[in-house]
């Protein structure tokens, strides 16, 4: 018996999607996730992985982030909104502000599994210093840089000259070492972790893919199905051989009449001595509905989003939207900011030259938080054995003139006063 080869038929399956597409049979090859995949399949052509990555993106791009300096005392103030810093975070490039660019970063993470990040100095050697301030920070597709090891040194290689769209500045092809003592780069590569290499990320959704190819595929059956006049596929059969002027006369009364979205209005047909029998399972049969919502879960969850935040439904997890929105913030949005910032601290900072600046992500303005204020709020006013100054910093306030005293209701007594009897 002679198997079938799906690689060497190179069929379609009834959705009009390759059948390796939708068969993962074996192999190393089962997930399949690219950069190009996942943008052009995922990003650009599936909805739930475009909400799940703009929500994502959106809500860090959200958070202000500004330059901080120490004081001598222990504590932190905002740098002068002059400083170089503060200029290059507000508007990183000629084409982009702030939270544009925190977007890109944080879309080319999670489609890419890392974000590169050019730091332009003003000079075109390709061994420029690592440590001179920057000019402009560039958020650079996953496609256009690599990096990579050789000789145990590190170093990227950038190549923008096959670029045709506005994806980031046309510096064409040029290497950038990597410091080998600081670790610095005129390239940031923020990543995720990669057990398979330290020089590259992995995209959170390649986990997923194999979820994001049923509900896509689910998607285009719906399509064709309606198309087809929400009826399956169905084979004429006929005991009698048929003449060939009754075969075309049929396929053209059937084309005309009974396929498409403008025929889909339930007519009886009228055939001459042939059968109809449906040869595939409907929607309904392949029951596409509940495995749709099963997959939309399955991309929700490595993108740790809270299905309540999109709006499915079934999902019984969070009593309410408050408490997914501080689920969704305190486990995936203030860890993936945080993590961003601390590349910024190690790559940025350092080369203004004075070690007690640094940039800070200020959360105390996102909507989603102000129950986790109002708690803080509440906790403060509540505690009576530390001062009004320590309350303050509690609550992200400065300190006041005359606040190192401790506050206390008027018509409180000690208890020993309470049951003192004076004598009579």
């Amino acid at each position: 018996m002679k198997w079938w080869n799906p690689r060497t038929w190179g069929g379609k399956s009834r959705w009009g999607v390759p059948i390796l597409d939708l068969l993962a049979a074996s192999g190393d090859n089962v997930n399949g996730y690219t950069y190009s995949k996942g943008v052009k399949q995922g990003y650009m052509d599936t909805d739930i992985v475009f909400s799940g990555v703009d929500l994502i993106s959106s809500s860090m791009s959200s958070v202000p982030v500004r330059g901080m300096r120490r004081t001598g005392d222990g504590k932190s103030e905002p740098l002068e909104e002059n400083h170089p810093l503060n200029k290059l975070l507000r508007s990183p490039n000629p084409l982009q502000k702030q939270n544009d660019f925190m977007y890109a970063e944080a879309a080319f993470r999670l489609l890419g599994g890392q974000a590169y990040t050019w730091v332009n100095t003003g000079v075109t050697d390709e061994f420029q210093d690592s440590s001179s301030e920057p000019l402009e920070l560039w958020a650079m597709s996953p496609e256009t840089a690599t990096m990579e090891s050789r000789n145990g040194q590190f170093q990227f290689k950038i190549n923008t000259s096959q670029t045709v769209n506005c994806v980031g500045p046309q510096i064409g092809q040029r290497t950038i070492p990597v410091d080998a003592v600081t670790g610095q780069a005129n390239m940031i590569n923020w990543k995720t972790f990669n057990p398979l290499s330290m020089c590259e990320g992995m995209s959170p959704l390649k986990p997923a893919n194999i979820a994001i190819d049923i509900y896509r595929a689910g998607n285009i059956w719906n399509r064709g199905y309606f198309k087809n006049g929400c009826r399956p596929s169905t084979a004429l059969t006929s005991k009698d051989p048929i003449p060939d002027k009754t075969y075309n006369r049929i396929k053209k009364e059937l084309t005309e009449l009974y396929s498409g979205l403008q025929n889909g209005n339930g007519r009886p047909i009228i055939l001459d001595m042939m059968t109809p029998t449906e040869l595939s399972a409907s929607p309904k049969d392949a029951d596409f509905s509940g495995s749709s919502a099963e997959m939309q879960k399955n991309i929700f969850r490595v993108l740790n989003i809270p299905p309540i935040l999109l709006n499915i439904g079934g999902d019984t997890t969070f009593s309410n939207q408050k408490e997914a929105q501080l689920w969704f913030w305190d486990n995936m949005i203030i860890p993936m900011t945080e993590d961003y910032v601390m590349e910024m601290n190690r790559n940025i900072t350092p080369r203004y030259r004075d070690p007690s600046i640094f940039i800070e992500a200020d959360y105390s303005e996102i909507p989603a938080l102000e129950p986790r204020r109002t708690q803080l709020w509440e906790r403060a006013n509540k505690a009576d054995f530390i001062t009004l100054n320590e309350k303050r910093a509690m609550v992200g306030m400065p300190s006041t003139e005359g606040g190192d005293v401790i506050l206390v209701p008027s018509a409180q007594i000690p208890l020993s006063m309470a049951s003192f009897n004076p004598p009579e």
